[in-house]
């Protein structure tokens, strides 16, 4: 048995059936692109709390063409426009084909939660996660993944910067030294 038709014993029978008429199947996977991607958009816009006019000119687009790619109805999206409005929100877009069984296993694992963040704050969670791996070392084949910490916790993230920056510095003579640090942390 092949992997295709692995996945097609996970579709519901009820959807696969209907998947059965090729009009259905046109109708449904254009309608899901022509909703989940104007809905993508819109969702990262606001969650970063941006205007039209604010992705707009990081894409490189006016609002006039953000308003229509955030716009369910309007259906005529270029690929480089959808590439445009990735880039101003530095993240990736991935046309991707795929077989209607793995569209169902996919859709079925969606969740109303569509945050994407944006390179920087990834970049900002890799150097947490890369501080603190080497403060407190890392083992082979450890999960890096579990040394994170949590999204909204920057405290936490200064906090090791500057432990990791006073521990450095003890090393080096003449530099801050971690009593140095703690009395100017305000420790007694």
């Amino acid at each position: 048995m092949n992997v295709v038709e692995d996945q097609s014993m996970n579709t519901k029978p009820e959807n696969w059936k209907k998947l059965a008429n090729v009009g259905y199947r046109h109708a449904m996977a254009t309608a899901q692109f022509k909703r989940l991607v104007p809905f993508q958009i819109s969702a990262l816009r606001k969650e970063r709390d941006w205007s039209q006019e604010i992705l707009a000119e990081k894409s490189g687009l006016t609002q006039g063409v953000i308003s229509r790619a955030e716009d369910p109805d309007y259906g005529n999206l270029a690929v480089n426009t959808l590439l445009k409005i990735a880039n101003g929100l530095d993240v990736v877009f991935v046309g991707m084909f795929m077989s209607y069984s793995e569209y169902d296993r996919w859709r079925a694992e969606l969740s109303e939660n569509m945050a994407v963040p944006d390179y920087e704050t990834e970049n900002e969670r890799f150097a947490s996660r890369e501080i603190i791996a080497g403060l407190f070392g890392s083992h082979e084949g450890e999960n890096k993944s579990s040394l994170a910490l949590p999204d909204n916790d920057r405290q936490a993230i200064q906090n090791v910067i500057y432990i990791d920056a006073a521990r450095q510095n003890e090393q080096r003579p003449g530099l801050l030294t971690s009593h140095g640090f703690a009395a100017a942390a305000g420790a007694h």
